[in-house]
């Protein structure tokens, strides 16, 4: 079978069926041409990824049921604690929507203080809303993901999707510990080769966050300021360049 009938029959796309052989939850034959051909067991195989994904359970999750180190019964326990929890904020969230449409006609007209502090009792009470401060967590991870793969050739997104965000967390800390010691050998100071990719993280968070915030409520400026910092980035790049290559051409004639 090829990938345009499974398509059809399975009614996901071809880049999910592509994603999931990547990460090795399951492997078709290839014939002598390198194409790919899909038998019935990677159908069933497939079927099974599509119900437990549908579950809620994570691509994690399911290559370590595959290979028998999270046992089923355990991660059907996670997924439904999930679950539950993520009911119990839509829930909450809900709840609010409908009150808000009640009671107001325009987004003008929405009292504040009042959905503000309701929200606050709610909460301290016990009750539960969809959850606002993943937002800059989720804003650091993609920092980090596009930050260390440019800067350093360190590739945090694909660890932090094979094995999650944790243990990218323990090999980014791991390399840093060996950037310092390489640093040291060379007669260097090792904290310098340890903190030297934080900084850099740190001050492109310094600059970036607050647009990323700006850009929220303010989209309009925050797009100005972005093409005013890349104009300056452009032309600093294009100066540095020019320098490098006057001094190159210089040494040539002289």
């Amino acid at each position: 079978m090829k990938i345009k009938e499974l398509e059809e029959q399975l009614s996901i796309s071809r880049s999910n069926i592509r994603f999931y052989e990547k990460q090795g939850l399951f492997c078709p034959e290839r014939k002598d041409n390198n194409y790919r051909e899909y038998s019935e067991a990677d159908v069933e195989a497939l079927k099974k990824i599509i119900v437990l994904r549908k579950m809620g359970f994570t691509v994690e999750e399911i290559q370590l049921i595959q290979k028998g180190e999270l046992p089923f019964a355990q991660a059907m326990d996670d997924a439904r604690q999930r679950l539950e929890e993520e009911i119990e904020k839509l829930n909450g969230s809900l709840k609010l929507v409908e009150q808000v449409a009640k009671e107001n006609g325009s987004f003008e007209e929405i009292d504040i203080d009042k959905h503000f502090n309701a929200i606050n009792s709610a909460e301290r009470s016990g009750e539960k809303f969809i959850d606002i401060c993943k937002d800059y967590l989720e804003f650091e991870l993609r920092m980090l993901d596009t930050g260390l793969m440019i800067s350093f050739l360190f590739p945090f997104k694909m660890l932090r999707k094979r094995y999650g965000t944790m243990a990218a967390c323990l090999m980014l800390l791991l390399w840093c510990i060996l950037r310092g010691i390489a640093r040291l050998r060379n007669g260097g100071s090792f904290w310098y080769g340890f903190l030297y990719p934080f900084t850099v993280f740190l001050i492109a968070s310094a600059i970036v966050l607050p647009l990323f915030l700006l850009n929220k409520k303010y989209p309009k400026v925050a797009s100005v300021i972005t093409n005013i910092l890349l104009g300056c980035g452009i032309v600093f790049f294009a100066g540095l360049f020019l320098l490098i290559a006057y001094g190159i051409i210089r040494k040539i004639i002289t």
